[in-house]
């Protein structure tokens, strides 16, 4: 039988360890206002960007969005914007969660995945029977 070489094996376990602490170190200061690295935004891979930018992103793609009405062979289109729509964008925090208790698992960050599929909006109601009614007449 060999001889067990405890140096080695106690090298091995300080090595192992430093790199451990050091992936939990790096995962503890991670910005809480980015996205995780493996996020995605409806299927678009968005990982280490800030979530501002990615909100400022969404509302400026989806007001420069048109809607097209089509009333008894009238057909108007619309920029959503004009229509009063708001967009609601706090879902996309779920994009930067990731837990002290989790930061605190080694390599845990690279099994975090969210994703963000829809935005809710809501139409200003005034607006929007304005716009219908301009087709209508």
């Amino acid at each position: 039988m060999k001889k067990i070489n405890f140096k080695i094996i106690v090298i091995t376990l300080i090595v192992i360890f430093s790199v451990l602490l050091l992936v939990i170190i790096a995962q503890l200061f991670y910005p809480k206002n980015y996205s995780l690295p493996f996020s995605k935004n409806n299927g678009k891979k968005v990982g280490f960007n800030k979530i501002v930018d990615l909100k400022s992103e969404l509302k400026t793609t989806l007001n420069n969005k048109k809607i097209t009405f089509l009333i008894k062979n009238r057909q108007k289109d619309y920029k959503i914007a004009d229509l009063g729509v708001k967009i609601d964008v706090r879902d996309l925090n779920q994009l930067s969660q990731y837990s002290t208790t989790q930061r605190l698992i080694p390599f845990s960050i690279l099994f975090m995945r969210p994703e963000f599929k829809r935005a809710k909006i809501s139409f200003d109601q005034q607006k929007l029977e304005k716009a219908l009614q301009e087709i209508k007449n």
